[in-house]
């Protein structure tokens, strides 16, 4: 399949988990062309006070790969600063948030599949 930048859906979504901000999805794959297990295949970009609250995964596991900018974590209890070319992988049962405190938006890689 091939998927052209500029026909690919883009959109805000709000208060994701109860974080700050609209956060900005740029699919890569769409939605109606995911393979069986994915969920979800885009780039996010979090504007500077801009966060994903904590949540825990339910039969999901998700992978943030950072390509841009600074961003805070949790991974496995221990807080962290994400830098570029810096990834986390959340496996079902884990949990975890995104905060942007840095000066400069930070754009993600973030793919989920199905446990």
């Amino acid at each position: 399949m091939y998927f052209k930048k500029s026909e690919l859906p883009a959109y805000y979504i709000g208060n994701i988990h109860d974080g700050n901000g609209e956060i900005l999805y740029e699919e890569i794959i769409p939605k109606n062309n995911l393979p069986e297990k994915c969920q979800i295949c885009s780039f996010i970009t979090l504007e500077p006070g801009q966060s994903i609250g904590y949540h825990e995964h339910v039969d999901t596991t998700e992978l943030y790969y950072l390509i841009s900018g600074e961003a805070e974590t949790i991974d496995d209890s221990t807080e962290l600063t994400l830098y570029p070319g810096d990834m986390t992988l959340t496996a079902n049962g884990q949990g975890h948030y995104l905060r942007n405190t840095s000066k400069e938006p930070c754009k993600l890689f973030i793919a989920a599949f199905k446990a």
